[in-house]
């Protein structure tokens, strides 16, 4: 059984070392590099063996559409068993008692049948007694605290059909928040977990959403409202946020 993690890029050299750590177990990591990136991303993957760089360049700077298009593309000619499709700030796990398993490939192998399994991404965010995020240890037991309704508002999104075997015939929606297909698919009643870090620490997040995010996106994105979680926020009502959320409850 093999494994193929799929994610887009752009500008992502904090979270890169927290990615590919994580990461670290699947066979391929293909990664869509937006090739007007302006940090050293490109020099840190560049150090991974299991990394396959596949540059590319918008039109007119994020796309939302463009990127579903590229992403169903590449993984139509995966060679994998398995395609994982998560963006830089998105870390699959499962647990086993009390311990965090990041290998997904021994999820599958225990539940054979299945065709497409979703991921429950949560929400994190740096608690009042959080220290500093490690790029050298694993990503989710740094940041276990997060908001725990999934069921409501924007975070109930955030059930995501993104692990799915080679081959099938459908496509992941804009955002990967769904999938069209036109045959029918075995669908696990079994998901993964998930940690959404887009919120998760104020070290890379507002310059992450506000430079690299708000001011990139294009005018498609605007006109159809994709990405919109990010085409009003401000270097205040992301402090906010934190500032809500600086006493969560465990997550995982």
């Amino acid at each position: 059984m093999s494994l193929e993690i799929l994610t887009m890029w752009y500008n992502e050299a904090f979270l890169a070392p927290f990615f590919l750590k994580h990461y670290s177990y699947a066979d391929k990591i293909t990664l869509l590099y937006d090739s007007d990136t302006t940090d050293n991303t490109l020099e840190i993957v560049k150090t991974c063996h299991n990394v396959h760089v596949i540059p590319f360049q918008f039109p007119d700077m994020m796309d939302s559409g463009q990127k579903r298009d590229l992403l169903n593309a590449q993984y139509k000619q995966t060679q994998c068993d398995w395609v994982l499709c998560v963006d830089a700030d998105e870390f699959v796990f499962y647990k086993t008692n009390e311990n965090f398993c990041y290998d997904v490939n021994m999820f599958l192998a225990a539940h054979p049948k299945y065709d497409l399994f979703y991921v429950r991404l949560y929400q994190v965010y740096r608690h009042a007694y959080d220290t500093d995020l490690d790029p050298d240890m694993y990503p989710v037991p740094q940041r276990r605290h997060g908001d725990p309704n999934v069921t409501e508002g924007e975070n109930a999104w955030y059930n995501k059909p993104i692990l799915a075997r080679k081959g099938l015939d459908m496509h992941w929606t804009v955002g990967c928040h769904k999938i069209e297909f036109s045959t029918s698919l075995t669908v696990s009643p079994v998901g993964l977990l998930g940690a959404h870090w887009a919120m998760a620490d104020p070290a890379f997040a507002v310059e992450r959403r506000v430079k690299n995010r708000k001011a990139r996106q294009s005018k498609n994105n605007l006109a159809k409202e994709w990405g919109n979680h990010n085409h009003h926020i401000t270097v205040k009502s992301i402090m906010g946020e934190f500032i809500q959320h600086i006493n969560d409850p465990q997550l995982f």
